[in-house]
This record gives structure tokens, sequence and C-alpha cells, in this order.
């Protein structure tokens, strides 16, 4: 067994087997879940609620302004009472008064309706309000256009959808891409940043504890470098290994012994009274069979192997450097704020950059994003799932394998003479002098 070997089962041993690793490992999944499980119930029980008061004075909204949604109420009111509700509609638990004066020539002008409220009205509410009246309104119309409600009806019920094809192969739809690629992007730059982090401080502590000298005495600078750099990127891979494999199965338990979280009830469709139900049922099938294809139109060979390379590739490229800070700080761990400003700099350009780029994958920000070795590993699984083209993955992974080769090598150097030096505040100007040497 070489002596990197040693030192890469060392590392790997000393950090699986503790107690913060087995805590997080565990504990990460579940706090995730349950944050989205309770954001998802805020926002289904209280993010929409609406108790709205309306005093129509046009005649036209009188009873038409409801909405399938149980979180939002109308309560109508004649004119003789408007005066008292200005002043009483908050006391009546009422979040907003909807004024509607009598139109001129069946036409609102600016000042027709007014809504008075304690507060700002907030987009769900304007959303709504505006949505319903327009809807009433323009139903209006149509009936004194001659329509009936029957063909008003059907009208409302019309939609325009699409079906995007790409030529020669079956990406998906934008939303299934868009998520993929920003999920796989952050998960990589969080590795970047924890990982790298820690093959940091493990450097630090090694050598503000003078366990270094020891080590050194024994194996080469750049061995114990490469061992420690392999070493945690072992524990990080086999943390998500497990993250995956517990999150999946924690999904199979809920929907095996918890069938009836998902609504079964049924849902209108057109947005004006009257209209039938459609089951959610047949829906729901509708929808499951096309999400089921897309889902396996995905490149998910490509994604894969790229995940992989990105994920192994920005780890080790930004461990090393990072490796190298530790090696420059002394007992005043403040230093290395100031020393890893450089190196975290890319790191959060390419998460910025990569959100953009799931969203618009072919924007010149994004590619050159995807090809720059510094926020490659980033940026480029923001666009894998829009497959793009191979010469562009080509030239972004043989980039990325060159700047790493030549990041071990500077970082080898700074680390060789940074690891034994003591007392003495580096910046980064003489750091790189060393590599000359």
């Amino acid at each position: 067994m070489s002596k990197i070997e040693i030192i890469i089962k060392r590392e790997y041993l000393s950090r699986v087997t503790k107690r913060t690793f087995i805590l997080t490992t565990i504990g990460l999944p579940l706090v995730m879940i349950g944050f989205s499980a309770l954001m998802g119930y805020l926002s289904a029980t209280t993010g929409t609620k609406l108790n709205i008061a309306v005093v129509d004075e046009s005649g036209i909204f009188q009873n038409n302004l409801w909405d399938s949604s149980s979180t939002k109420s109308v309560a109508y009111f004649n004119k003789g009472e408007y005066s008292t509700l200005q002043k009483t509609y908050l006391d009546k638990k009422f979040d907003m008064l909807v004024h509607i004066n009598a139109f001129k020539n069946n036409l609102p002008d600016t000042n027709a309706i007014q809504v008075f409220s304690e507060s700002s009205i907030s987009g769900v509410a304007s959303n709504y309000l505006t949505d319903r009246l327009n809807t009433v309104y323009q139903n209006k119309l149509m009936l004194d256009a001659g329509m009936n409600r029957k063909q008003i009806d059907s009208l409302n019920s019309v939609t325009i959808s699409f079906t995007p094809i790409t030529i020669d192969k079956n990406t998906g739809n934008a939303d299934m891409n868009s998520a993929i690629g920003y999920f796989s992007g952050f998960l990589i730059y969080i590795v970047m940043f924890i990982y790298g982090m820690m093959v940091m401080r493990g450097v630090m502590e090694e050598k503000t504890n003078r366990i270094a000298e020891v080590i050194i005495s024994s194996v080469k600078p750049f061995e114990l470098m490469m061992g420690k750099v392999l070493g945690i990127a072992l524990v990080g891979l086999t943390q998500f290994v497990l993250w995956i494999a517990f999150i999946g199965i924690i999904f199979m338990v809920s929907s095996t012994f918890f069938p009836g979280l998902m609504p079964h009830d049924t849902m209108p469709i057109g947005g004006v009274p009257g209209m039938e139900a459609m089951p959610q049922e047949m829906m729901k099938k509708v929808e499951v069979t096309n999400k089921i294809q897309e889902f396996m139109g995905m490149p998910w060979l490509l994604i894969g192997f790229s995940f992989l390379f990105y994920f192994i590739g920005g780890y080790l490229l930004y461990a090393s450097l990072f490796a190298a800070v530790g090696s420059l700080v002394n007992e005043d761990a403040q230093d290395a704020q100031g020393l890893t400003f450089p190196i975290t700099m890319p790191i959060i350009a390419g998460f910025l950059i990569a959100v953009q780029a799931a969203q618009d994958p072919n924007s010149s920000l994004a590619v050159f994003g995807s090809i720059f070795p510094l926020t490659s590993p980033i940026v480029m699984m923001s666009r894998i799932a829009y497959h793009p083209p191979a010469w562009q993955i080509a030239l972004s992974m043989a980039l990325l394998i060159a700047t790493f080769i030549g990041t071990i090598w500077l970082s080898a150097k700074i680390y060789r003479t940074g690891i034994l030096m003591y007392g003495k505040k580096v910046t980064w100007k003489e750091a790189l002098k060393w590599v000359w040497k």
C-alpha cells in the first residue's frame, strides 16, 4: 500500500466514524423534507387567505367574484352599507373592501373601482382581483354582444398549449430541465464549499498542532496534500450516496403507508359559475403519463456521467487551492478569510451564472460560464439537461482537466513551503514567489 493510500484511508475513516458525520448524514435529509413540507403547508393554509367585502353599485359583479379555493371568501353588501363599511370592514375581519361604482356607458373609468385595505395590497390579492374582475366583465360584454352562457363557458375553457419537440433527441420539458440543472449545479456548489473548507481546516489543524512536522518526516508534502484531498473526496461521495438512498427510502415509505396525501377531489375549470367539474383523477392520469414520458426521455447517461465528472473535477480543483490556503495560515485563523476570498469568488460567480443558465442555457454568459474552468463545474451542470453541443462539453471537460493539473502543481509548490512555515503572516504575492523556486 502506497503512502498516499495510507493517508487516504486515515482521512476517510477518521471522518466517517465521527458522530457529526452520522448525524448530518441522517439528519440533513429529514430537515430538508420537513422544511419543504412545512413551507408547503404554510403556503397552502395561510399564503392566499383572503376575506373580501364587496359593494357593487354597477350590478355587474354581484355574486360573481367567487373562486374555487376555500382560502378565499367574498361577502356582498348593498350600496347603503358602504359608508359604514369604510369604517368597520376591518372590525368585521375583512382584509379589504372593494367598492365598484356604476359604469358610465357600460365602461369603467379610472376611479370606477376602489380597493381599501389596512396595508399595501399583496401581489396574490392584486392578481386575484384583477383576474376575477376582468373575467366577469369580459363575460358581460360577450353576453351583451349576443352570446349565450354555454358559448361563453366553452370559450373560457379553451386554452392553448404546445408540445416542444427537439430534433433527433427528446430532452424533456423546460421546467424539468431547469430543475435538474439547478439542483445538480447547487449540489456541486455545496460540495466545493463544504468539503473544500474541510480540507483547509484539516491542513490548518495539522499545521497549528505541529502534527504536519511529524508526518512530513515520513512522506512528501505532495503525497500528504493529495492523500488529504482524495480522502475527503471519498467522504463527500459516501455522504451523497447515503443522502440519495435515504431520501429515496423516505419517499418510498411515504407513498406506501400514506397514499392519501395527494388530493383526489374535483377541480372546476373555466373560471366562471356553471362550468362542469372535470374529475381530477382523469387529469392526474394524463399528467402522470406525460411526466413519465418526459422523465424517461431525459439524457440520464449524460447527466449522470457529467455530474460525476464535474463533482470530482470541481472538488479536486478547489480542494487543492483550499489546501494551499490552509498551509499558509498560522495561529490566527482569521488570516484564512482574506486568503480564501480569491478562491470563493469564482465559486459564488459560478452559482449566480448557473441560476441564469438554468432558465436560459444558450445565452452567451451561460456558454462562457460552462466552459471557463473555474465556473464550469457548476454552470455546465445547469445546462447539461438541455443537451448542449458536444464540442462545448468536450472543451469544458478538457479545460477543467488541464486547469486541475496546473492547480495541483501550483498548490503543491505553495503547500511544500507553507506547511512548515510558522510565525509569519504570508500573502498570496509571497506565496506565488515560492512556485518558481
